[in-house]
């Protein structure tokens, strides 16, 4: 693996605007994220409607088959496939097609401050995420003060106890 800060390659922002000339309003509007945050909203931004197509930039710009996500990104890859297939059949095979990998076990991950929700770095409680940028101090607080089960049985049941 390679740690690289994105915005200095610049073959990210500048594939992500060709992406924009080949994104439709109607897909990108039928975008879980946008739906849940920003339609019908006056005050959202540009940013948020096109977020998806900078998404489909980072995996399209390395030619990857297969890509790792949750199983709530789904819909992300399934937006850079008809990206990348409308741009190969327009000018020709250039992108790879990618396939989602969505994990049996870990596909999504639980707020730690509300176990029915799932983790998201845009959770307002700092305390329900674990950030990159937390020390181990912060992390061990985090877990040790997590809400958890109050039962004394171990049992796996997803609907009644997530």
């Amino acid at each position: 693996s390679r740690v690289f800060v994105q915005s200095h390659v610049r073959e990210h922002s500048e594939l992500a605007w060709i992406l924009n000339c080949l994104g439709r309003m109607g897909e990108l509007g039928r975008m879980t994220q946008y739906k849940s945050k920003g339609r019908g909203r006056d005050d959202v931004s540009v940013g948020l409607f096109t977020y998806p197509l900078l998404m489909a930039a980072d995996i399209l710009l390395y030619n990857v088959r297969e890509v790792p996500v949750g199983d709530d990104q789904k819909q992300h890859i399934e937006l850079t496939r008809d990206i990348a297939e409308r741009f190969n059949k327009r000018f020709g095979p250039v992108f790879t097609v990618p396939e989602p990998k969505i994990q049996k076990v870990g596909a999504r991950i639980l707020s730690l401050r509300n176990p029915a929700e799932k983790m998201s770095k845009s959770d307002p409680d700092r305390n329900g995420k674990i950030l990159l940028s937390d020390t181990d101090d912060e992390i061990r607080k985090k877990i040790m003060t997590s809400v958890t089960d109050s039962g004394s049985e171990v049992i796996y049941d997803p609907e009644q106890k997530p």
